[in-house]
C-alpha cells in the first residue's frame, strides 16, 4: 500500500484534526542509542561504551517515562560491567544529601534515540532527543542494585526528578505574618527555592502559547487577589513543600475560573506551575494523527484499548460534609451527567480569613476546590474510563514532560481488510466507528530500548460521555459515536450540599 493513500481515506476529516500523520522515519538500518553521562564520565551502548573503562561497560537496557504528577519522570538504567570499575564511579554519584539532589542532577545528563544508516552500513544521521528538543535529561541517582553474576558485574540504578524527594522533608515555617502579608505567587517562589529540596526557580506557566514558542505567564482570579493572588500569612503545617503549596492552591483559580499542576522541568530545574490544559477537547492542542493498522506507512505497533465506563471516572461532587455519593440525592441537571463517585470535602483554611468575606469563604472554597480537583484528578487516578496504551516505533521526540502536558494525538484505527469474492481487498467501513478520535489526551509516555529495540509507548485517555462529558456527547467530543444516554443510563448528578 503506498503511503500516500493515509492521506486519502475518507475519514480522516471525521476524525483527526487534518495535521501531520506519522509516519515510520526513513532509513535502511536502526541502531538504538542511549548515553549517560555523569560528571565527566559518559557510558553507551554498542562496542565503543565507555573509553573511560576501555569499554568494560556498557548500558544494556534502558527505560524512561514520565507523566504528570509528583512523580513527574524516572529512568532505570542497566549496565553490564566486566571491568569491575563502573561501579565505584556510580556508587559516589548515588545521592547521600537531600542538599546536594540539585547539584548532583546538574551533572548527570540522559539522552536516547537512533542511529541510523544507510543500506550499505553508512551513517546518515543520529536521531536523539537532546537534539530534537535542545533540552537536557537531567536528575540525580537515587538507588543502586548490584549482581554479580558469572565474574561480571550488573548495575541496575534509577535516575530521578528532586520532586519524589519532597515527602521527605517536613517544613513547619510561615511566610509572612499580620504586618506584613504575602502575596500567593511570592510565597509559592519562596517555598520552591529557599527550603529543601530547593529548585532554580519558579515560572507560573498560562495554558496558551505566547506565540513566540514560550509562554504567558498566568494570572489568578480578581475575587482571588488579583494577579499575584491574594495577600495572606501562608502556614505550611508541618506538610512538605509541594503538599503546602497544593493545599494553598486548592483555595484560589486562575482568571479563567482553571486550576493548577505542578510539575519539575529537569532542562531549567525549575517548578513549573501550569495552568490546567484539561478542559474541553480542541485540536488547538492536537499534535498529529497515528494510524492503527497502516502497516509499514505507520510507526503504531500496537493499540490496547481497555473501556470500563466505570462511575468512579467521574469527578463527583464538591460537599462541605463526607457523605458517600452512594447516599446522597440524585437531581436533574442541564449538563446531563451523572458524577457519580467519592465526594470531596474541602477544609477551609484559616489563610482564606485574610483576604475573603467570611459568608463567602465556603461557597468559593467549593469553586476553587473543585477547579483544582479537576486539573488534577486526570494525573492522579492511575486509570481512567477510557484507558490505552499505544505502541508506537520509538521516538525521542516524546522526551519532556513539559512539552507535551495536555497534549492530544489523533488515533485513527482502521477495520481489518476482507475479501469481495473478486478478490478485491475491502474494508466496510475503512475507520473503526468507535476507537477512532481525534481527542486521545496524552496522559504520559514511556520508553524500553534493550536488545536492539527501541519502543515509545504513549498512555493516552479519552473522555467519556456520561462519565466526564455530557451524557448526550460523542466519544471523547470528537468522534461520531454516543452511548451515554444508552439503556437507561441515569441523566443526574449527585447534589452538592453548597
Amino acid at each position: 500500500m503506498a503511503c500516500t493513500i493515509l492521506q486519502q481515506l475518507d475519514c480522516l476529516s471525521s476524525y483527526t484534526c487534518m495535521k501531520d500523520i506519522f509516519q515510520a522515519y526513513p532509513g535502511a538500518i536502526y541502531t538504538p542509542y542511549v548515553a549517560v553521562t555523569i560528571g565527566d564520565i559518559n557510558i553507551t551502548m554498542g562496542n565503543k561504551s565507555s573509553p573511560a573503562y576501555k569499554n568494560h561497560a556498557a548500558i544494556s537496557s534502558f527505560t524512561y517515562g514520565f507523566e504528570p504528577g509528583t512523580s513527574s519522570f524516572g529512568a532505570d538504567i542497566e549496565i553490564v560491567d566486566s571491568g569491575g570499575t563502573a561501579y565505584r564511579d556510580i556508587i559516589r554519584a548515588i545521592n547521600k544529601t537531600i542538599t546536594n539532589a540539585a547539584t548532583e542532577a546538574a551533572g548527570i545528563n540522559l539522552d536516547f534515540g537512533w542511529i541510523l544508516q544507510d543500506c550499505n552500513g553508512k551513517l546518515t544521521t543520529t536521531w536523539t532527543a537532546n537534539q530534537i528538543t535542545g533540552k537536557k535529561i537531567t536528575g540525580f541517582i537515587s538507588e543502586v542494585e548490584q549482581t554479580f553474576e558469572n565474574a561480571i558485574i550488573k548495575l541496575k540504578f534509577k535516575i530521578r526528578a528532586p520532586t519524589v524527594q519532597s515527602p521527605e522533608v517536613i517544613q513547619d515555617n510561615v511566610i509572612g505574618d499580620q504586618a506584613n502579608k504575602r502575596t500567593l505567587k511570592s510565597a509559592i517562589i519562596e517555598v520552591f527555592t529557599k527550603y529543601e529540596p530547593k529548585y532554580k526557580g519558579v515560572r507560573f506557566e498560562s495554558k496558551d502559547s505566547d506565540g513566540k514558542g514560550g509562554f504567558k505567564e498566568f494570572k489568578f482570579k480578581n475575587s482571588d487577589g488579583g494577579p499575584d493572588g491574594p495577600l495572606g500569612v501562608w502556614s505550611m503545617n508541618q506538610q512538605n513543600t509541594v503538599s503546602a503549596v497544593r493545599s494553598w492552591l486548592n483555595s484560589v483559580t486562575t482568571s479563567n475560573d482553571l486550576g493548577v499542576l505542578l510539575e519539575y522541568d529537569s532542562n531549567t530545574y525549575e517548578m513549573v506551575l501550569k495552568e490546567s490544559p484539561f478542559g474541553q477537547a480542541s485540536c488547538q492542542y492536537n499534535i498529529g494523527t497515528y494510524i492503527v493498522n497502516g502497516g509499514n506507512c505507520s510507526p503504531v505497533l500496537e493499540f490496547n484499548p481497555t473501556i470500563k465506563w466505570m462511575p468512579s471516572a467521574s469527578t463527583g461532587a464538591v460537599s462541605g460534609s463526607a457523605t458517600s455519593a452512594g447516599g446522597a440525592k440524585l437531581t436533574p441537571i442541564e449538563e446531563n451527567a451523572q458524577k457519580a463517585g467519592s465526594i470531596a470535602a474541602p477544609a477551609q483554611q484559616q489563610h482564606e480569613s485574610h483576604f475573603r468575606n467570611p459568608d463567602d469563604i465556603a461557597s468559593k472554597s467549593a469553586k476553587a476546590f473543585s477547579a483544582q480537583y479537576d486539573a488534577n484528578y486526570i494525573v492522579e487516578t492511575p486509570y481512567a474510563a477510557f484507558d490505552a496504551q499505544l505502541k508506537i516505533m520509538g521516538d525521542p521526540a516524546f522526551a519532556d514532560l513539559i512539552d507535551f502536558l495536555g497534549k492530544e494525538v489523533s488515533i485513527v484505527v482502521l477495520n481489518p481488510f476482507s475479501t469481495k469474492t473478486d478478490c478485491t481487498w475491502i474494508s466496510e467501513p475503512t475507520c473503526n466507528q468507535v476507537l477512532s478520535n481525534k481527542h486521545y489526551l496524552i496522559k504520559g509516555v514511556s520508553h524500553q530500548i534493550t536488545e536492539g529495540s527501541f519502543v515509545t509507548t504513549l498512555h493516552v485517555i479519552m473522555q467519556l460521555p456520561n462519565s466526564t462529558l455530557p451524557a448526550d456527547s460523542t466519544l471523547g467530543g470528537g468522534g461520531t459515536e454516543s452511548y451515554g444516554d444508552t439503556y437507561g443510563v441515569s441523566k443526574a448528578t449527585v447534589a452538592s450540599d453548597q
